[in-house]
């Protein structure tokens, strides 16, 4: 696979500043990596409706890998990013990760931002592992018709 400079400059971007919330987690960052979520997930609708073959194939894996883990997320946690009831094991990752990080005194809002930002910095990975996937299995196919 092939990627664009610019497509990686923006990877790395995103990488860099979810670790920099995660590490010093504030309101806004969470709400703008919500944001930026939630904008990818539309845009990939678009994309969907008027790009052709493998970017296509991107963004229909995006959007059921992405999407469906955020609503999943939504769902069991009552329509919220993060519950400390929460049963899907993905989620608790960022607990073990939380606490590796941050040795001060527990503060419960500091907490909850940085779980905020890990599960929705997380349905964009598992998205782009899903677009992965389906550009992969997408070119499997084209190689197979010819």
């Amino acid at each position: 696979m092939r990627f664009r400079l610019r497509t990686l400059m923006i990877a790395v971007a995103f990488i860099a500043v979810v670790c920099l919330l995660l590490r010093s987690p504030i309101a806004l960052g969470t709400w703008g990596i919500f944001w930026f979520t939630l904008l990818s997930l539309l845009t990939s609708v678009l994309v969907i409706a008027y790009r052709r073959d493998s970017i296509r194939a991107f963004a229909v894996g995006f959007l059921l890998f992405g999407g469906g883990f955020l609503i999943l997320l939504l769902l069991t946690n009552n329509g919220r990013l993060w519950s400390n009831t929460t049963t899907i094991p993905l989620s608790h990752l960022p607990e073990q990760l939380y606490y590796r990080i941050h040795q001060q005194p527990f503060n419960p809002g500091h907490h909850y931002r940085f779980m905020e930002t890990a599960n929705t910095a997380t349905a964009v990975g598992v998205g782009v592992l899903g677009g992965l996937i389906a550009q992969a299995l997408r070119t499997a196919q084209a190689l197979r018709e010819t």
